[in-house]
């Protein structure tokens, strides 16, 4: 994943003790850097738009819901 494009992301946001993370689809894990408020896309699934942080995690642009 290059750290400077934007990157699309679908998967489910989830609490942890670390932060929020995005599980994708294939099952990989992404932590989400992310000043907005997601707490109503904490059911279902979301399309995450942001990019690459040099620590790793996605610092997020735009959060939508989608149709599962």
């Amino acid at each position: 994943m290059n750290a400077t494009l934007p990157h699309g992301l679908e998967g489910t946001v989830e609490h942890a003790p670390r932060g929020l993370l995005l599980r994708d689809r294939d099952g990989m894990w992404w932590r989400l850097d992310c000043s907005a408020d997601v707490r109503p896309y904490l059911t279902g699934t979301v399309r995450i738009a942001g990019v690459r942080t040099p620590q790793g995690a996605i610092e997020v642009w735009h959060v939508e819901a989608i149709a599962a």
